[in-house]
């Protein structure tokens, strides 16, 4: 066991770096199999997709793993993972854990500590994790963009105050930090009286209204990203296709440089030096 405690993740040194994305690498292998052996769809995504495409395997600098799944496909998997996934893992999502804020899932390995900076104060599951998140129709319509993507922006900060995240501790001086604050103050407030339920329920109904659509594109509500980051087009994602990822081959989109394109733009260049960060990490324990 190999323990951490540092103000900030990217002072992590490499080798425990390395060592937190293999740890990361072997749930991601434990998932892909349930998910092979199940006839679950699901395909990299992300920073992950990203690293596989431009490095083979993880962005040097990053420290999680993404993969996405259609709704159908996300619903599927939550029925099995617990079970299929065994005692060496936990499953989160909101059915799992009340205190979990997001509308996505994780799958935990027991016995690991991965807490960050803004989740000191939450009493949700923080294990090692790997993120799946499900991917709904997006509007075609700008003004059905915009109100969804309001009312989706409101449910998904509720729901981090309520469980105690603390994201002003991302902001890099007091000044920035009290800015972030003052913006979550009505979210702080209707936190406290919010029946947290009956807004999943909600927040649930709204991210999933145009699935019996035709849409031309598809989103994933990402945990710390705005409404409107991740957008793709369906038809690069509607069939899936062998993807290389640390050696292993995994599932991923129809058209990896589309989807990524449409998020990061010319994804193969490197970012400058100090953009190359990842989750503020106080604690790791492997």
């Amino acid at each position: 066991m190999l323990t951490l405690r540092s103000r900030w993740v990217n002072k992590m040194d490499k080798d425990l770096l390395r060592r937190v994305q293999l740890a990361e690498l072997e749930i991601l292998v434990d998932v892909k199999k349930v998910c092979d052996e199940n006839g679950i769809g699901y395909f990299l995504s992300g920073g992950t997709l990203l690293g596989a495409m431009r490095h083979g395997g993880f962005i040097p600098w990053d420290d999680d793993v993404d993969i996405g799944m259609l709704r159908p496909e996300f619903e599927k998997f939550k029925v099995i993972a617990q079970e299929k996934l065994g005692n060496k893992y936990f499953f989160q999502s909101w059915d799992t854990d009340s205190e979990f804020p997001f509308a996505s899932a994780k799958v935990r390995k027991i016995g690991t500590l991965y807490r960050e900076a803004t989740s000191v104060n939450t009493n949700f599951h923080s294990e090692l994790f790997i993120d799946i998140f499900p991917y709904d129709n997006y509007p075609d319509n700008i003004d059905e963009q915009m109100k969804q993507g309001k009312e989706i922006d409101t449910y998904r900060k509720t729901f981090m105050m309520k469980s105690g995240m603390t994201p002003w501790k991302m902001a890099n001086n007091l000044v920035k930090k009290m800015g972030v604050y003052i913006k979550n103050i009505p979210y702080i407030i209707r936190a406290r009286s919010c029946d947290k339920q009956k807004e999943i329920e909600r927040y649930t109904s709204i991210m999933t209204q145009y699935n019996n659509s035709d849409t031309a594109y598809v989103f994933e509500e990402c945990n710390g990203t705005n409404y409107g980051k991740f957008v793709v087009t369906r038809k690069c994602i509607g069939s899936l296709k062998p993807i290389s990822f640390e050696g292993i081959t995994f599932s991923g989109p129809e058209n990896p440089d589309e989807y990524l394109k449409s998020i990061y733009g010319d994804y193969m260049q490197l970012p400058p030096e100090n953009r190359r960060v990842n989750h503020s990490v106080v604690e790791v324990v492997l």
